[in-house]
């Protein structure tokens, strides 16, 4: 047991793993900046949006990773020079509600990663929704956040454009 602590204590440290905190986890290094963090609904899989620190619309980079600890399945964009531009943001607000959806596309797929959030809640505070809708052809697949999840999407508005990639 010792010796598995050590090894994920020194992959951590060194950046090939994740990191952790009292909120939860997160496939972001420990030098980079959570935008968005969770692990996916009945699942080991985690959603995160990761930056630079600093990050601005034309300096710094930010990446959308998926998969497990120590084992990431999916980072977008994978060059970490404009990676900018490879992302829009489009937000809502419709009575009590306020959405932000930062959304690219990879291949055929259009991912779009949302953060929702809710004041007509009976409980006088916020409701947040967080998670992944991946479309395809007209095929949505969604993949919800449990929550809670660290961050939010709303901040990216100087950073990259404003819009989406459509289905």
């Amino acid at each position: 047991m010792k010796k598995l602590t050590k090894r994920i204590t020194w992959a951590i440290a060194a950046g090939l793993c994740t990191s952790t905190d009292a909120l939860g986890v997160t496939l972001c290094a420990s030098n980079e900046e959570i935008v968005l963090s969770c692990r996916i609904e009945k699942s080991d899989k985690i959603l995160s949006i990761c930056s630079s620190k600093p990050l601005a619309a034309t300096t710094g980079y930010m990446q959308y990773r998926y998969g497990r600890l120590g084992a990431i399945e999916m980072t977008y964009p994978a060059s970490k020079i404009g990676t900018q531009r490879a992302f829009r943001l489009k937000a809502n607000s419709h009575a009590e509600v306020f959405d932000t959806w930062l959304t690219f596309k990879a291949g055929k797929f259009v991912y779009s990663v949302y953060s929702i959030e809710d004041h007509g809640t009976d409980d006088k505070r916020p409701a947040y929704r967080h998670g992944v809708n991946v479309t395809s052809e007209g095929i949505v697949s969604s993949k919800k956040c449990s929550e809670p999840a660290q961050g939010r999407l709303d901040g990216l508005g100087t950073v990259v454009l404003e819009g989406d990639f459509g289905e």
